[in-house]
């Protein structure tokens, strides 16, 4: 069995806040820490942060909406971050909801 953390970041502003979350889950022994869409920092950037701070937990997003982000760009952002941090990254894409579509 695995267990994982979902940290709300939506109102989090600083950056050193939310990389100490993910520092402490792994610190905790918990195999994963997930996290929404965060519009201020990016969450692809946030995670690739969070990988050279951490050693073996996945770390996980909430649904990256299609709406917001060009094709190209959402398959070479986690690319990138996939291959900078060693195969932790687990992304979940999808339409969004109604409010963000429209």
């Amino acid at each position: 069995m695995r267990i994982g953390l979902q940290f709300d970041t939506g109102s989090v502003q600083e950056v050193e806040t939310v990389l100490a979350d993910f520092e402490r889950a792994e610190a905790e022994v918990f195999d994963t820490a997930w996290s929404g869409q965060i519009f201020v920092h990016g969450i692809l950037k946030l995670f690739a942060m969070a990988g050279g701070r951490t050693k073996r937990i996945e770390l996980g997003s909430s649904v990256i909406p299609l709406s917001t982000h060009h094709v190209v760009t959402l398959a070479q952002q986690p690319l990138a971050t996939q291959l900078a941090r060693i195969g932790r990254l687990c992304l979940r894409i999808g339409a969004g909801h109604a409010r963000s579509v429209s």
